[in-house]
């Protein structure tokens, strides 16, 4: 079959989960194809997601945040109305506001409503930007086959098992296509899923009736219109969900209107509607300007009984499992498990992990789906104003008991509207739990010795005694915010001066003529400037220098400093662990011995950073990739693009990270030596698109000392100790602010915390037990041997 028929993973559906899955396994050197039997342009079902914190979280990873806002709009609240009477007796009694989407430590304190359409178009684009894949839209999968199971020896069979025919819907021609495994992402009536022979079943609640979900715009004085809101009155209730001018309404099916359901047309249907929600909403009122759409749905929440079959089909997003309210939650579970599913596959495409990491999936996706349940049946109870039961699950965390009422789930199960519930225990989490945020100093070690060397800051006053001109004293007193904003803007030209400098570039002199053709006699002398006071801030009219756009600023405003998780996403590789060293104090001899203890650790041949060592074997690689490398191979190396054993690829790669670091570190480091020589190398040849190389690991140290205590070590301890302590370069070391990131992760004594590609701690033990490391990564990881010998052969025949 020719090379460009076949691929590692197909994917099946370009929805949210069909979409970031792509974007996931392109990120990581996974090819994929990736189909959908829609055209480009969505249909007029178009439902508006409501995207968790965690869901941001990792989508920042690729810059999504900010097409989605833009787009999208942000909530902060889950509120509830009561509401009595009728007409001009009615009155709004009870009004209740929960923060449901805010946790102490998370990087977003806030949910995003955004429609499907712009969430596709964002994902869609990114994708192809940063993978250069396309979306095959048009084209369905009509028939699948998985050839493993029928007892294939071909290597064609047994490296490609997944037999798929896909048809183009706009020529009609069908096409074979071989993968790897298969991720069915296409919806409610999944195709693959069907294939697959997978039933489904029913989760919902027994005797609830019908809902119906409208996209309307309305004109209302209901204070709640742009949230997230909850209102009841009588037996019946509302949920709106407010998204720019436009308002999701969900609502429970009344009796009278099944006689209206069929008639011929669905006016008197919608009008009944409306007339319901208005009854409810008094004393506020509500008028339907437009309708734009409407579905009619049950709450049965249909759940696959199998999420994998045979480590090579998958089911994720509504192909496994739909949650109720869809709008609310169905989006969140399903990235959720993308995100579960995507690193494990890499790493076992990569020949890095065995076959078992992938057993993983089912439980975990299981457990995930069990936890939105029971958010979902809380929310379903007070939409249809039903009782509320809950039984107690021994899988639950100890904090979270039955609750006796439907809102007290919403207040306790804040964690899951979150997102980043535990998992439960496995040979891969030993934790659980998510990993927590933190604060730390907006710098690195590498940073604050480079500003130590370019010499002290101009402080502001310092500034301020310079002396001025006539025209500069007539603008105010020393006192007044003029002085302050000018003595801000001399700072900022100071700090850029410098940097200029540090970076090797000409500096720009402030005593420079002006510009030809200036004209000194326009300019300003002075600006009035106006303090406005307003939300506990200061900011500026029109006419001054800062601006605030809107009266909501101070809730976007960014302190200074780095968030602990944004700086692991930026710092690590797509699919890589995040390995969190915290040092405690860097004037303790003892953390000091410490970190030299883990540092000869990882020295060892034996330590964890064995598994980083490239495995290639020929049955088992995947056809060379052209957009992976820069360079076509020559005809000259044809010999040797042949696999290499892991002994010499391994050789190779310690001794290119040892010249990479002493390389970096000499050319940064003020007080070091002259640089070691570069190791003479060849270009390697080009590698299959699943052998080329991975950064399984990432470091960040962490230290509670102060900024002048860690610039006094770098400054004071030779060039050898500084790196006995910190082998991945002072770029990796970080000040905690406040201590807030040792808090958040209950650090006592210096500790290394394993944090997976997906976010959740993995493992964490003391520094002095590094060794306790090897233990989880050998129970899933497979260890460094040469593949080519006979005993890999067997050895790959038993696993494979």
């Amino acid at each position: 079959m020719s090379s460009n028929q076949q691929s590692d993973v197909l994917i099946v559906g370009a929805g949210p989960s069909g979409l970031y899955a792509a974007l996931l396994l392109g990120s990581m050197g996974v090819s994929v194809r990736i189909i959908d039997s829609k055209t480009y342009v969505s249909g007029s079902d178009n439902p508006a997601l409501l995207l968790s914190p965690h869901t941001l979280q990792h989508l920042q990873a690729f810059d999504l945040v900010q097409p989605l806002v833009e787009k999208g709009m942000r909530h902060w609240r889950f509120q509830t109305y009561v509401n009595h009477g009728e007409a001009a007796d009615s009155v709004s009694v009870e009004r209740q506001s929960f923060r449901v989407w805010e946790k102490k430590g998370s990087q977003y304190n806030w949910a995003l409503s955004c429609e499907a359409t712009d969430v596709c178009n964002a994902f869609r684009d990114t994708l192809y930007k940063r993978t250069d894949i396309r979306v095959d839209y048009q084209h369905c999968l009509v028939n699948l086959q998985d050839m493993s199971d029928h007892g294939a020896k071909s290597s064609a069979m047994v490296d490609y098992p997944i037999v798929s025919t896909i048809k183009d819907l706009r020529t009609g021609r069908a096409v074979c296509w071989r993968a790897r495994m298969i991720i069915g992402a296409d919806g409610a009536e999944s195709f693959v899923r069907q294939k697959l022979g997978t039933r489904q079943r029913n989760r919902g609640l027994n005797g609830v009736a019908p809902f119906y979900t409208l996209k309307v715009t309305a004109d209302s004085n209901f204070p709640g219109l742009r949230t997230v809101s909850m209102v009841k009155k009588g037996d019946s209730s509302v949920l709106l969900v407010g998204h720019r001018k436009k308002l999701f309404v969900v609502v429970e099916q009344d009796s009278k209107w099944r006689q209206l359901e069929q008639l011929d047309t669905d006016d008197d249907l919608l009008e009944a509607i409306e007339s319901h929600v208005r009854s409810i909403l008094q004393p506020y009122t509500i008028r339907f300007t437009e309708i734009h759409s409407y579905r009619r749905w049950n709450a049965a929440d249909p759940i696959a009984r199998d999420y994998s079959v045979n480590r090579r089909c998958y089911l994720v997003g509504s192909a496994a499992q739909s949650i109720s309210p869809r709008e609310l939650l169905s989006v969140n579970l399903g990235l959720d498990q993308v995100l579960n599913l995507c690193w494990k596959i890499s790493l076992f495409l990569k020949n890095y992990a065995s076959s078992h990491l992938l057993d993983t999936f089912e439980p975990e996706s299981r457990s995930r789906a069990k936890d939105y349940a029971v958010v979902s049946d809380a929310l379903i109870a007070l939409i249809n104003n039903a009782e509320y039961e809950e039984e107690d699950r021994d899988d639950w965390q100890s904090s979270t008991s039955a609750a006796s009422t439907a809102v007290q789930r919403l207040r306790w199960g804040k964690s899951w509207h979150i997102s980043g519930a535990a998992y439960p225990r496995s040979d891969i989490s030993y934790s659980s739990t998510q990993a927590p945020n933190g604060k730390l100093k907006p710098y690195n070690a590498l940073e604050l010795r480079a500003s130590a060397v370019s010499g002290p800051k101009r402080t502001r006053s310092t500034i301020s005694t310079t002396k001025t001109s006539p025209s500069e004293v007539s603008m105010g007193s020393p006192n007044s915010s003029t002085t302050s904003v000018l003595s801000r803007s001399r700072s900022l030209s100071s700090l850029a001066m410098r940097s200029r400098s540090f970076l090797g570039l000409p500096r720009a002199s402030t005593d420079s003529a002006p510009p030809t053709g200036y004209d000194l006699q326009r300019r300003p002398l002075a600006r009035s400037i106006t303090r406005i006071k307003a939300r506990g801030y200061q900011h500026y009219d029109s006419d001054s220098v800062v601006v605030a756009a809107h009266s909501d600023r101070w809730k976007i405003i960014k302190a200074n400093q780095y968030d602990l998780l944004q700086r692991m996403g930026a710092d690590a590789s797509p699919g890589a662990f995040t390995l969190l060293i915290f040092c405690k104090s860097v004037t303790d001899d003892k953390n000091i011995k410490a970190l030299q203890n883990f540092k000869q650790y990882m020295d060892t041949p034996s330590s964890f950073l064995q598994y980083e060592q490239r495995r290639i074997h020929d049955n088992r690689s995947s056809i060379p990739s052209e957009s992976l490398f820069s360079q076509p191979p020559s005809p000259s190396s044809t010999s040797a693009s042949t696999p290499r054993s892991s002994l010499s690829s391994g050789f190779t790669a310690a001794t290119n990270r040892l010249s990479r670091f002493f390389s970096i570190f000499s050319s940064n480091s003020s007080l070091a030596t002259a640089p070691l020589p570069p190791t003479p190398q060849t270009p390697p040849p080009p590698l299959p698109a699943t052998g080329s190389p991975l950064h399984l690991f990432s470091f960040i140290y962490i230290t509670s000392s102060t900024k002048q205590q860690v610039n006094e070590l770098l400054t004071t301890k030779p060039p050898q100790t500084i790196h006995s302590l910190f082998p991945q370069g002072l770029e990796r070391l970080y000040i905690d602010h406040d201590n807030s990131s040792h808090l958040a992760y209950g650090i006592d004594e210096p500790a290394v915390v394993v944090v997976r590609p997906d976010g959740y701690i993995g493992m964490r033990t003391q520094i002095d037990k590094a060794d306790l490391l090897n233990g989880y990564f050998d129970s899933f990881m497979i260890p460094p041997v040469d593949l080519d010998s006979a005993a890999a052969d067997v050895a790959n025949d038993y696993l494979y």
